[in-house]
Order: structure tokens, then sequence, then C-alpha cells
């Protein structure tokens, strides 16, 4: 028998939600989210914006899945992208991927100026040319961390890095 590739075996814990996978990467679904990629594509010069924000009015709403199938659609498409998850509340893009919360330091250590940008980096993922940044350890004051200094000096690393740069924020 032939081995599973390694991005199946990374798949296999992913979120149902997570539609960018053999089986379901043909569907209605994942052409809808390919349209939103482009649609964003099309608002102007993406060397010059490559940061997209996803939130909700309400928690519950998709925002978390809208943000993780628009990152894969994005890496699919052979866009370096990261996945950030800014929602310091209540950080789900871990469970999307079927991941442990601290299975590295996360953007709340970062944010704290307890590690550096390249040390929350969280490479395999399932998908190519996608990488996360999850939440990290749970911060006691999340507001206290939305230093805005902090927030622009990780936003201008990512963007350096990565072609796409995706935050998956807290409900409005």
């Amino acid at each position: 028998p032939v081995a599973p590739h390694p991005n199946q075996r990374l798949q296999d814990n992913w979120d149902p939600h997570l539609i960018f996978r053999p089986e379901t990467s043909r569907s209605v679904y994942a052409e809808m989210y390919r349209v939103l990629r482009a649609s964003v594509s099309l608002l102007g010069d993406e060397t010059a914006r490559k940061i997209t924000l996803f939130t909700s009015a309400i928690p519950g709403e998709g925002k978390t899945s809208t943000s993780a199938n628009f990152a894969l659609a994005a890496a699919a498409q052979g866009r370096r992208t990261v996945l950030i998850d800014f929602d310091l509340r209540k950080p789900s893009v871990h469970e999307m991927f079927g991941l442990p919360r601290n299975i590295r330091p996360g953007i709340t250590e970062c944010l704290a100026n307890r590690c550096a940008f390249e040390d929350i980096i969280h490479h395999e993922t399932g998908q190519e040319n996608l990488h996360l940044i999850l939440s990290g350890m749970r911060a006691p004051n999340p507001g206290e961390l939305l230093d805005a200094g902090r927030i622009r000096n990780i936003l201008a690393r990512a963007c350096r890095d990565y072609d796409v740069v995706v935050l998956d924020t807290a409900p409005l």
C-alpha cells in the first residue's frame, strides 16, 4: 500500500467546514470561496493591499470558517499565505485545523514581546503555501495586548514575508 501524502494526514484532522481538500475542492462551496478570493483581488493592487480582515456582528456567524477557507483558496492559487488568529478572547483557528492551541507560541506571546515573529509561525498545515499564526496562550486581559505599534510591526513583517495576510478577528 502507498503511504498517504503528509498533507492528507494533516487534512484528516481538519474541521469539515474546511473545504479545500481533494474530495470537496471542486464543490460549489469551494468555487464560492474562489469567487470571494477573486473579488478581493480585484479591489486594487494586491502588492499594496495584502491584508484581508474578517469579522462578524456576533459570534457564530462563520467568520473563522470564511477566513480559513479564504486563506486556503489563496494558498491553493500558489500565493504565500498566512492566517493569523487575532480573536484573543475565543480563538478557534487551531480547532479548524485540528491543532492544539498552544502547539507553539502564538500572537499573544508576540504581542507581549515574549517571542519573535518567526517563532510563532506554524508551517505544517496540510496545505502548501499556507502558514498559521495561532492565538497562543490565553491572555487574562487581551485588550491590553492590542498596542498599535506592536500590531503595526507584526503586520508589516507578515506583509514582507507573505503575499496574502488573513486576519480572523473577534466579533464586533
